[in-house]
């Protein structure tokens, strides 16, 4: 004498229905990400900073380091990610923060710091005094001097930004002055945890 279901779905019935929820909720879940992605990152894009599309090729571009007591040597933005400010021989409250927050960026990638150089292109030519204050406030900071007219710097569209370049010499974004040091920090991150280059 077999049982009656008077009530509810069979055994056979759950195992099916669970069956299904497992292969179609993962499909929908996807469906629903693929087409609303934009909604489940703020802003729109993963990036924290301002994506340069396309990105500028900067290339092999070498300019005349100056060091505090004046001496020139040979620089580039090639072969290590740098973070570049574009600036003159005075630095306003402005340019203070955003030097401040690429120091401390710079510290805290820790072991990844040597993947990394921080560029100050001086647009304006600087006497001793300003250079000193910059050597003294950023120590490692590269204090590069490019003339206005130097075709290098039609790549940047305003000074008071901050710009990322990869190793390859490709400018590829950049952060307004106000942008958090946290910003920064964690799009670099996101980077040099997918990239093997510089």
């Amino acid at each position: 004498m077999t049982e009656q279901n008077t009530g509810g779905l069979s055994r056979d019935k759950k195992v099916l229905l669970a069956l299904a929820a497992i292969f179609f909720i993962p499909l929908m879940v996807a469906w629903i990400w693929f087409y609303n992605v934009d909604a489940f990152r703020p802003g729109g894009s993963v990036a924290n900073g301002d994506l340069i599309q396309p990105v500028r090729v900067l290339g092999e571009f070498s300019f005349p380091r100056i060091d505090v007591d004046g001496e020139v040597t040979d620089a580039s933005l090639h072969g290590r990610w740098a973070m570049v400010y574009i600036g003159g021989a005075t630095c306003e409250e402005r340019c203070r923060q955003s030097l401040y927050e690429m120091r401390q960026v710079h510290t805290a990638l820790g072991r990844n710091s040597v993947r990394m150089q921080r560029v100050y292109l001086l647009v304006e030519p600087s006497g001793p005094a300003e250079l000193a204050f910059f050597q003294a406030e950023h120590p490692g900071l590269i204090m590069a001097s490019v003339a206005p007219s130097a075709p290098i710097l039609a790549n940047f569209d305003q000074r008071g930004r901050i710009y990322l370049v990869d190793p390859l010499g490709n400018l590829m974004m950049s952060y307004p002055a106000d942008a958090s040091g946290r910003d920064l920090l964690d799009d670099l991150k996101r980077l040099f945890r997918v990239s093997r280059i510089g």
